[in-house]
Order: C-alpha cells, then structure tokens, then sequence
C-alpha cells in the first residue's frame, strides 16, 4: 500500500476486488497518487496453496529438469573416469539444454494459466462490482423519490 493511504475495510476490497484506478486516482483528496507502475492488486502467496490444482497439467515441464540435473550430475561424473569419451560431453550438454528448455517452457505456461485464472476472476469481480453499484443506486433513487 502506498505510503500515507488509508486502510482499506475489508468491505471496500471485497466490493472493488481487481478494479483498476485511473491514473492519478487517490482515496481521499490530501492522499498522494500511488507511485509509478503500483500495482493495485497482484497474487498473494496463498494463490500457489489454492490453485495448485490448475498447474497441474503442467506439473511435469517443472520435474523434468530435475531428473535432467540428476542425469547431467551421472555425466559429468563419468566424464571424470572416461575423459577420452567425446559423447560425454555432448550429452551432458544437450541434457543441460533440454533441462533449461523445459524449466522455461514451465515458466511460460506457468504464467499464462496464472494471467488466465486472474482475467476470469477479474471479470467476476467486475460483474459483482457492476451488480453491486446498479444496486446501491437504486437503493438511492428510492431514497430520492
């Protein structure tokens, strides 16, 4: 939270759940704007706890490397009692490049399904926040007429 803004009720962050401010947009009017690039709303680290489920899918692009480290570890150690062996070292090489390969293909995906999780509850929580404001106007054109 920007230094010298309120606290937000617990209310208030339900109601506006990934709304985005315009630029410039304070809380109150002796507030100071949030800084350049703030981010509002951003997963917090029980988003890995809850949603391990929708990564699971992609689960194996992020063991893999591991059994590759392991793989190259067994090469390099047999380059040490085979130095002679040309194929060694071309093999711990490629093993190395495929494990990096799948821990970023991991990554990729990974941050894809997270955008893709925060856009759909993004949009429930505008739905709700549209619901919401056609409610309490309403509730105040009854209190008007």
């Amino acid at each position: 939270m920007p230094r010298g803004w309120p606290i937000p009720t617990d209310r208030w962050v339900r109601v506006n759940t990934f709304w985005q401010p315009p630029a410039g947009w304070v809380p109150l009017p002796d507030t100071p704007p949030a800084p350049e690039g703030w981010r509002f709303w951003e997963p917090n680290p029980e988003w890995d706890r809850r949603y391990a489920a929708n990564y699971r899918d992609i689960a194996v692009w992020g063991r893999v490397p591991n059994v590759l480290a392991v793989v190259w570890l067994l090469i390099v150690v047999a380059g040490f009692f085979a130095p002679e062996v040309v194929g060694l070292a071309i093999a711990g090489w490629l093993v190395l490049v495929a494990a990096f390969g799948c821990l970023i293909v991991h990554e990729v995906l990974r941050r894809r399904l997270t955008n893709r999780g925060l856009a759909q509850l993004a949009g429930v929580a505008a739905e709700a926040r549209g619901k919401y404001l056609i409610r309490e106007y309403q509730r105040y054109l009854m209190g008007t007429a």
